[in-house]
């Protein structure tokens, strides 16, 4: 027998999800009517000064942060369920917007060094694509690789592999949520046992697994496919 037990969800919650539903349409509204208005400064534009590795490594390494905050949070809460489970704690509303910030963040930052790889790519092998029009579409289909072309289809394979996984799809599956709520979260409660803290799964077949050990298991596949590639890069190289 299990019950499920709603996290720690503010009193406000619906009222300010109407109103992140109202504000999104008056944007998208706002977006399209002026989009044609306004144009991006020619200066925010990516520094080559900056090696795109260091880019794609900061970003794993913050998502690994978000991880930290999120297990430490969750452990504690863990540790304030009762043995008789009458009384079950709720987060505080502070520990709750926490839980959620770091939630999306750490979806953000690992979606985000996917991007810088796409962004490096072209770069790196002279793809041609103007910065601000780069997504895996463009980057899948194209063949013309100006700087190594056998290294370029490597690295597009070892992308292929990581957009195709499974791992991949429901981190971007959970990004892509955050952008229109709150990814849902519940604590699923054996009769016997220790209770367990979830998301609700992103992908059709997705076990429910702990959410401690899902993110774990989200980063270590990230660390090794961006491992992968860099040892791609790097073996390429010695060659030469």
């Amino acid at each position: 027998m299990t019950s499920k037990e709603n996290l720690g969800q503010a009193d406000t919650t619906s009222m300010c999800t109407m109103m992140y539903v109202n504000i999104g349409r008056s944007l998208i509204i706002h977006r399209d009517l002026n989009n044609m208005e306004h144009k991006q400064h020619k200066g925010l534009k990516r520094l080559p000064v900056i090696d795109g590795w260091t880019l794609i490594n900061s970003a794993i390494t913050g998502a690994s942060y978000h991880q930290y905050q999120i297990k430490s949070l969750l452990d504690s809460f863990e540790q304030r369920i009762p043995i008789s489970k009458d009384d079950w704690p709720r987060l505080s509303n502070n520990e709750t917007n926490l839980l959620h910030w770091h939630l999306r963040d750490f979806f953000w930052e690992l979606v985000g060094a996917y991007d810088l790889l796409l962004q490096w790519s072209n770069e790196r092998f002279a793809l041609g694509h103007q910065e601000d029009k780069i997504f895996w579409n463009k980057i899948r289909n194209t063949d013309h690789a100006e700087v190594d072309k056998e290294l370029w289809n490597k690295v597009k394979s070892c992308l292929q592999q990581a957009m195709n996984s499974e791992w991949y799809f429901e981190i971007k599956t959970y990004r892509n949520f955050s952008h229109r709520s709150f990814l849902n979260i519940t604590v699923l409660t054996p009769k016997n046992g220790t209770p367990q803290i979830f998301l609700e799964p992103a992908r059709e077949g997705q076990n429910y697994e702990d959410i401690r050990i899902s993110l774990h298991n989200y980063l270590d596949k990230f660390k090794s496919f961006a491992d992968c590639m860099q040892k791609i890069v790097n073996d390429h190289s010695n060659l030469d």
